[in-house]
């Protein structure tokens, strides 16, 4: 069963625990029901809170190593065009690679915050935000290859290559800032985050937008 199928199952588990609770609490002379309804919660809840707990300390190790700093995600002006609470920042960190202001964020969106980009109209992921040296042209490409914008970068095979081979998501530039989006039904590893993070300056480095494209293409310290 995937990670969203088991919130599912955890949810309808809680609420109908709820329920047998409040129809002791009405009776107010057996409290049994109540008694196994907080019994199952546990056994039912807690492996899903340990997980959830486990993988967030796993990601923030990896930040730490990785010589990240974490933000705070409200403080920070994100590029997407959502409207209020549309997209939940759960986390997220910055450090400056090659020469880039780099902010990874865990995240979960519903509605048509990342249209185009994702196919889950509600779900949950990663996202990386490249701070670029100047202001870029509008231009996106969105899933199966479906570019957006009338940019001639838009039209370099290396880009196809690129995201067919699997090295860059789908991405999006807004004024100064390119942002990718890469949809998980699962916890965030920190095998994902070198991922997506890779991508996002791989698609900068093929773009021409960084601010030296001239080496072989962007440093990942591993």
């Amino acid at each position: 069963m995937t990670m969203r199928g088991r919130r599912w199952v955890l949810w309808f588990v809680l609420i109908y625990l709820g329920s047998l609770a409040a129809k002791a609490l009405n009776r107010r002379d057996d409290w049994s029901s109540v008694y196994a309804a907080g019994a199952l919660i546990i056994v039912v809840g807690g492996p899903y809170l340990l997980a959830r707990s486990r993988d967030r300390r796993r990601l923030r190790r990896w930040a730490a190593h990785r010589e990240w700093s974490p933000i705070d995600p409200d403080d920070r002006q994100w590029p997407w065009p959502a409207q209020r609470g549309q997209v939940k920042v759960r986390q997220a960190w910055q450090r400056v690679t090659d020469g880039l202001p780099v902010t990874f964020a865990e995240v979960r969106w519903k509605g048509g915050a990342f249209a185009g980009m994702v196919l889950q109209p509600k779900g949950s992921g990663a996202v990386v935000v490249v701070r670029l040296p100047q202001p870029g042209p509008a231009m996106a490409l969105h899933h199966a290859f479906q570019p957006v914008g009338d940019s001639p970068r838009l039209e370099q095979p290396a880009l196809l290559e690129a995201y067919l081979a699997g090295d860059i998501p789908t991405w999006t530039v807004r004024g100064d800032e390119l942002y990718t989006v890469e949809a998980r039904d699962a916890w965030v590893s920190p095998e994902l985050a070198d991922q997506v993070v890779r991508g996002a300056l791989r698609a900068v480095h093929l773009l021409d937008l960084g601010p030296d494209t001239s080496s072989a293409g962007p440093r990942i310290e591993p």
